[in-house]
């Protein structure tokens, strides 16, 4: 085309639509979590955004929020353009020949690669080195570990921006599913929203769609949705199935919570959310243990607990409770804290971790006195 590399000769030819500056730098910027919403629809500036996460709903709405402010119709095949990874992966010139392109008509042009993974870290790499792309680069991924290539090469570079997209955590989580029931108008029982606190919220597009879903059933004049609406409505297998996979656990199952376990991941369920899993039910245990020692009535506690218990966790946590003391409880529940955080931070596949404490945490042990 003629166009010489940035910061060439005088002679360069100018198009009619010159691309927005990038920010610049010396050093790299990293955005913290809680700035990332405001980064991108404030107007910053980066040759490059990696989303990444655990979320793949949060991974797409923000990716989708930044291809709209930048192109403005993020189907407007002149203005947004999408790579296939495995084809950039094997071509890294072809990333850096789009993000070079200018548009035909006029603004700026948006490169969107989704489900990308280290296999692009040279792409990316040879793309940051640009001092000013033409287009913007929107790479999306799911979760990337501390040493990722592809992590690594972003957050390294004042060009890109490395957005983490984390699943939110219970107390974030809860007011998150209450914002939503209050934009839908929907009012719930007390024990239809504990079990929508658990259930929902490992992906927000998920989470969405599921309470828009149960607004729907209800209609209009549907009144306050109870725990069989929301048990009749949510699609929710996995869900279904990470109950199986606790209480097989909390009974010293380790055939049956190892094939179940199996099943999950091969679903595609995060091994975090698994891990988170059974630790909500030990935290819901702990003090009905420790309340037990105390004297009071089996029966009494699981009938008054809060939040209520549904009956089906009911006779899971008195088979458990027996087989659980205090010591241990605390103990699986440090164990449990330590694996997420090895998930997120080690690089050792977060599948073998949870498998591993799971399967750990429910080997049988003689009965707590």
């Amino acid at each position: 085309t003629g166009r010489r590399a940035a910061g060439g000769g005088r002679d360069q030819p100018r198009h009619p639509h010159p691309p927005r500056p990038v920010l610049r730098g010396s050093r790299a910027v990293k955005i913290r979590p809680a700035e990332i919403d405001r980064s991108i629809d404030g107007g910053a500036e980066y040759g490059l955004w990696l989303f990444y996460g655990p979320d793949a709903g949060l991974v797409g709405e923000r990716a989708r929020r930044l291809v709209a402010r930048i192109a403005g119709d993020p189907g407007d095949p002149f203005r947004v353009t999408e790579l296939e990874p495995d084809r950039v992966a094997a071509e890294p010139r072809l990333l850096l020949e789009e993000a070079q392109s200018l548009p035909l008509t006029g603004g700026r042009r948006v490169v969107r690669i989704r489900g990308a993974g280290d296999r692009l870290a040279r792409a990316v790499t040879a793309l940051l080195a640009l001092p000013e792309p033409a287009a913007v680069t929107v790479v999306e991924a799911g979760e990337l570990a501390a040493g990722s290539s592809l992590r690594r090469a972003v957050e390294r570079s004042p060009r890109g921006a490395a957005c983490p997209c984390y699943r939110p955590e219970e107390r974030q989580l809860a007011r998150g599913i209450e914002a939503e029931l209050r934009r839908l108008g929907l009012r719930v029982t007390a024990e239809a929203r504990s079990w929508l606190t658990t259930r929902l919220g490992a992906d927000s597009g998920v989470t969405r769609a599921e309470l828009e879903k149960l607004a729907l059933y209800l209609g209009p004049d549907g009144g306050e949705a109870t725990l069989e609406d929301v048990e009749a409505v949510i699609g929710d297998s996995s869900a279904i199935g990470m109950d199986a996979l606790v209480a097989a656990v909390l009974r010293g199952r380790t055939a049956e919570a190892a094939r179940l376990l199996d099943r999950l991941l091969a679903e595609g369920v995060h091994a975090v959310a698994l891990l988170r899993a059974l630790s909500r039910a030990l935290q819901q245990l702990l003090p009905l243990r420790c309340a037990q020692d105390r004297g009071e009535p089996l029966e009494r506690l699981l009938a008054t607990a809060r939040p209520p218990l549904h009956f089906r966790t009911r006779a899971v946590f008195a088979a458990a409770l027996p087989l659980w003391d205090g010591r241990r409880l605390l103990a699986t529940l440090a164990r449990l804290q330590e694996a997420e955080l090895a998930c997120k931070t080690t690089g050792v596949p977060a599948e073998l971790v949870c498998r591993q404490t799971l399967l750990e945490a429910g080997r049988p042990r003689a009965p707590a006195r």
